[in-house]
This record gives structure tokens, C-alpha cells and sequence, in this order.
């Protein structure tokens, strides 16, 4: 969305940076990036990255599941259940740091972060960098205990709701 609108808007110079751990939705996310005319070009960068954002580079476990599953979430150790109590199989999946994946972008001016739940635990890894490169973010929390410790973090900072 922040794509089109920016497109919208004329914006001179666009960066968009993606991640996704399951297979089926970096697909989607390609197919929307085409349907929306989002394509490399002179003044466009795309980046897209079929894995996981964590609190270091290397791999963590995700969840087999299937796309209509809009809750399974990364594990730094595999589980036979998720956080849900729900049974799961995990896949080893390649993974980075916020900061390795936007390396080079330069400021960023509006970072979307959804992560199922672990978003305390990235923010509060990546705090630094978040500071000194992102303008505004935009954090979907997935309780009322996370969003509150990422407020307290982040206000604590200077960081303005």
C-alpha cells in the first residue's frame, strides 16, 4: 500500500523492502507487487526477501502451514506446537536482522512491522539502528503486554505515538 500511494503522490524515489518465511505468501506478495505496477525501474528499488526478520542473521524455524493461517510465527528452536497450542511442523528458515535487509536504503521513511508476536524482542534488538534510520513505523502487536513494552521502549527514546 505504501507503494501505490507513494506512486500516487509522485514520490521522485522509491525503496520498497519485503520479507516473508512462507512460501505461499512471498508469492503473494510478488504477484501483488506486479498487480500494482510496483516494478524495478530507474527511480524504484524492489527487495524482496523469502525468509524470516529476527534478531540475527542466520536461520530459525517456521511453521508448515498454509497460506489461510494468518498466525504462525518464527521460533529460534523447532516445536511440535505453536504459541497457539496449535500442533505444527517446522522448516528451517533462512533469516535476517532489520538492519541487514535495509542495508544501503538509505533513511527509511515508513517501516511496516509484523512478526506474530516476537516485535518486543526485534525493536528491542534493533533500537539503535531504528533510531539513527527510520522516520516512522508502523508495529502490529499481537497482545496487549507486547504493545504496551514496545510503547514504554520506544517512548522512553523519544519516540512520539
Amino acid at each position: 500500500m505504501a507503494g501505490v500511494l507513494a506512486k500516487r503522490h509522485a514520490v521522485e524515489t522509491l525503496c520498497l523492502i519485503g520479507a516473508e518465511a512462507s512460501a505461499e505468501r512471498y508469492a503473494l506478495m510478488l504477484r501483488h507487487l506486479k498487480a500494482n505496477d510496483l516494478i524495478a525501474e530507474a527511480s524504484t528499488t524492489i527487495r524482496t526477501f523469502h525468509g524470516a526478520i529476527w534478531t540475527h542473521d542466520g536461520e530459525v524455524q517456521f511453521p508448515d502451514s498454509n497460506v489461510e493461517d494468518m498466525g504462525p510465527a518464527v521460533t529460534a528452536h523447532g516445536s511440535k506446537t505453536d504459541y497457539r497450542g496449535r500442533r505444527v511442523t517446522t522448516l528451517s528458515t533462512p533469516c535476517v536482522r532489520l538492519s541487514t535487509l535495509c542495508e544501503g536504503a538509505g533513511l527509511i521513511d515508513f517501516l511496516h512491522i509484523d512478526v506474530q508476536g516476537s516485535e518486543l524482542d526485534i525493536i528491542r534488538e534493533e533500537v539503535e539502528w531504528l533510531g539513527k534510520n527510520v522516520r516512522a513505523m508502523m508495529v502490529a502487536t499481537h497482545s496487549r503486554v507486547i504493545e504496551g513494552s514496545v510503547m514504554n521502549l520506544l517512548g522512553d527514546l523519544g519516540w512520539v505515538l
